[in-house]
């Protein structure tokens, strides 16, 4: 009995200096890595009163090749009035990809709509989102710009034999400017690490928008071949200097499992209410392990 309850006060003793340890000394946790979402759709972002869409994006986490498979991607959709509406979750497969269908009369009513992706946190990967905007327009108007504001008539002095009062001039309307995009990168674009995971030393890719006007942003789009398909694979937003130059630094995902993969570019320029839209041509290239 002395020998039992001996040990019974040795055992009590150990657990009582375990638990004083473990509230003395918390472990700390590591901040959260970044992770990246992306949300696209398909034949661009004007839509027509009645119009379905295909949504499609990719998720990036960091040093997490094949992690991402099954997570779960969650959509909304924001009303030109303001009213946000959850929509499906994606599914994000093996190459980090995900992909959703709109139905045919989503888009009812003219105006901005926004589009939500959003992936949350997971492991030791923070939470991202990402916002599309889209204007939905009438069948046969052209896409929506921000109004002008009102102009003053021109007064013109009174000829005789012409007018008996202040005649007034309707001013000329100005059409919008034509544009033209071009863009160049390299063929060949070797893994980084260094630029997988911070950023760093990673390939420019460069474009040229003309007439050349500082201050106008242009999207740049990057697409991998996966299985004989194109799949989205990150967007960039550069403004153009006043040589109407873009450049961007591209950050590319992890180590491909290929020695080399399949990629292309372009730049997107929407437009607005003075430039029409423009579109590079797709500009091919390949990542080496």
């Amino acid at each position: 009995m002395a020998y039992r309850s001996q040990l019974l006060s040795l055992l009590t003793v150990l657990v009582a200096a375990f638990v004083a340890c473990a509230v003395a000394a918390p472990v700390a946790l590591a901040d959260p890595e970044p992770s990246v979402v992306t949300i696209e759709m398909g034949d661009g972002s004007i839509r027509t009163v009645g119009d379905g869409a295909v949504l499609f994006g990719v998720l990036d986490l960091p040093e997490g090749d094949g992690e991402w498979e099954g997570r779960p991607i969650h959509m909304s959709i924001e009303r030109p009035g303001g009213a946000v509406t959850p929509l499906p979750d994606a599914v994000v497969d093996a190459d980090g990809a995900w992909e959703a269908t709109l139905a045919d009369g989503t888009f009812d009513v003219t105006g901005s709509w926004l589009l939500r992706a959003t992936h949350d946190a997971f492991l030791t990967w923070a939470a991202a989102t990402d916002v599309l905007a889209v204007g939905v327009v009438a069948p046969g108007e052209l896409p929506p710009t921000t109004p002008t504001p009102p102009t003053t008539p021109t007064l013109q002095e009174e000829t005789p034999g012409t007018c008996t009062e202040a005649c007034e001039t309707e001013p000329e309307e100005t059409p919008p400017t034509a544009m033209k995009l071009t863009g160049a990168g390299p063929k060949l674009v070797t893994f980084s690490a260094k630029c997988a995971a911070r950023k760093l030393a990673c390939p420019v890719f460069s474009g040229v928008l003309g007439p050349a006007e500082a201050g106008l942003q242009a999207k740049f789009v990057v697409q991998r071949k996966v299985a004989g398909a194109w799949r989205a694979a990150g967007t960039s937003v550069a403004t153009t200097s006043a040589a109407g130059k873009l450049k961007v630094a591209w950050k590319h995902g992890p180590r491909p499992k290929l020695a080399r993969t399949a990629y292309r570019a372009r730049w997107v320029y929407p437009g607005d209410e003075t430039h029409l839209a423009a579109v590079s041509p797709w500009v091919a290239f390949q990542l080496k392990r």
